[in-house]
């Protein structure tokens, strides 16, 4: 088994075909993780899911990209311009993903 790199661009990416997220309402303190449904943010989404570590930690999480806060500390939409990914196997022990 060889190596292989892929490369995925996209420009003024259409998230509209995205099924919705199902209502949930919070009463804790903690935020509501859903799960991603992007396809962009899907594919080979376990290179970024745990650095290695199969604890509950989640370094990466694609759901924030898009959102930012005012100076009120209120969410607030940005427009997602571009995205681009670099992922692959560089040899049988080691995939890389940025």
């Amino acid at each position: 088994m060889g190596n292989s790199m892929n490369i995925d661009l996209t420009l003024n990416p259409d998230f509209s075909q995205v099924e919705v997220d199902q209502q949930v309402t919070n009463l804790k303190r903690f935020e509501v993780f859903l799960p991603e449904k992007r396809q962009f943010f899907i594919e080979n989404s376990d290179l970024f899911a745990d650095f290695g570590d199969n604890k509950d930690s989640n370094p990466f999480f694609s759901r924030r990209i898009g959102i930012a806060k005012d100076k009120d500390d209120n969410d607030i939409e940005n427009d997602i311009i571009a995205g681009i990914r670099l992922s692959g196997k560089l040899n049988n022990n080691l995939r890389l993903g940025i």
